[in-house]
């Protein structure tokens, strides 16, 4: 499957939805609880997860890992040191294909401040949009005090009281995707025969590797067990052989029986007659 490189999906700072922040120690709490194992992390569309698998509101991929780094980035025209997370996906081909079509370019985390009851925040969430104005600066200032504008977002999340980070643009949206000769039979058997040291390119200057010698210290009694195994292997399949010549002599013999049976046993259903004794009186005929 194809993954993507690491990329930024979030810094310490304010939230989209409730006027709350970010804070640094939640990120890093992330990096410390994020495991597919015990919680993977899909990416939705907006922050709606959908209750089937057909699109738009399906799955568009997973979270594979995260990591954090203290990023310098501009805000309200002054640089300033904030923490990010971010973020390995492996995607969906629809991602892939959204990606490819310059769509949803921005992502937004979804954090549970108590993930698990551990007390520590966890990623439970990653959503691709393209709002980040409503999302990253309308949501920003309205929504602590816009009751119905908070319901709505916060119907889309798992727990009322996790929080969606403000959007991330995605500088570098791509995925590697794997070749055809890594996931063909043929890719796998190159790769096998390469790591042995055989089948090196043509146009290849490294010296082949040298065959290692083969330990012939044990040959003997290897080759006393091969032997012995190999006898034991005969004599099981001459029994065999023999015990099927033998039950087949003895069906022909029954079947010999039974046939000599058939051929002097009167049919019980035919006509019976007096068996003839030639005895008087009798009427002779002059032929």
């Amino acid at each position: 499957m194809a993954k993507s490189k690491f990329f930024r999906v979030a810094v310490e700072g304010a939230t989209a939805t409730d006027g709350r922040v970010i804070e640094r120690s939640w990120i890093d709490d992330i990096v410390a609880t994020y495991n597919r194992a015990t919680y993977g992390a899909r990416v939705n569309l907006e922050h709606i997860r959908g209750f089937s698998p057909e699109a738009p509101f399906n799955a568009y991929g997973d979270v594979l890992s995260v990591k954090a780094q203290d990023d310098i980035i501009e805000i309200a025209g002054k640089p300033q040191k904030r923490r990010a997370l971010y973020a390995e996906v492996e995607p969906t081909d629809a991602l892939i294909a959204l990606s490819k079509a310059k769509q949803k370019i921005y992502t937004s985390i979804e954090v549970a401040p108590n993930f698990a009851a551990t007390g520590k925040a966890g990623l439970v969430g990653l959503a691709v949009t393209d709002s980040p104005a409503s999302l990253g600066t309308d949501i920003l200032e309205f929504s602590a005090t816009n009751a119905p504008l908070k319901a709505m977002f916060d119907s889309r999340k798992q727990d009322p009281t996790n929080v969606f980070s403000a959007c991330q643009e995605v500088a570098d949206f791509s995925f590697d995707e794997p070749t055809a000769e890594t996931e063909s039979v043929a890719g796998v058997l190159k790769s096998f025969f390469t790591s042995l040291g055989l089948g090196q390119p043509a146009n290849d200057n490294t010296k082949p590797a040298e065959p290692k010698p083969v330990q012939a210290a044990n040959d003997g009694a290897q080759f006393a067990a091969l032997q012995g195994a190999m006898i034991t292997l005969a004599s099981t399949v001459d029994q065999a052989v023999k015990t099927s010549a033998a039950a087949t002599a003895g069906l022909e013999k029954r079947f010999g029986e039974l046939e000599t049976k058939l051929n002097t046993t009167e049919r019980p259903s035919g006509p019976a007659r007096a068996p003839a004794t030639g005895t008087a009186p009798f009427t002779a005929i002059d032929c």
